[in-house]
């Protein structure tokens, strides 16, 4: 199945772009990514079914670029202690 995802910001900012980046959690898989469409403060994107089809969970994480700079999200923590992405497993269920 699709995997539906969306980040919401608490201020609206010009020029704000979102990119979701993913991948199966397979390390010879490369990263894929797609520019999220914004509707107000909130981006959608949605990874597609066929991708999804694997043995492997999905990893992604957003990158944010604004006129000031550019980040990730999650990212790290400052003590580099945490997973830097999202990761969805498979239910296991039908």
């Amino acid at each position: 199945k699709p995997i539906e995802v969306s980040v919401a910001f608490n201020a609206n900012r010009l020029n704000r772009k979102v990119t979701l980046a993913y991948r199966q959690a397979d390390q010879s898989q490369s990263w894929r990514s797609t520019e999220m469409s914004a509707r107000d403060n909130e981006f959608r994107a949605t990874i597609p079914g066929d991708y999804t089809q694997s043995p492997y969970p999905i990893q992604y994480f957003f990158e944010v670029h604004e006129p000031g700079g550019s980040a990730i999200y999650p990212g790290f923590s400052p003590d580099l202690s945490n997973q830097p992405y999202i990761l969805v497993r498979r239910s296991g269920r039908g």
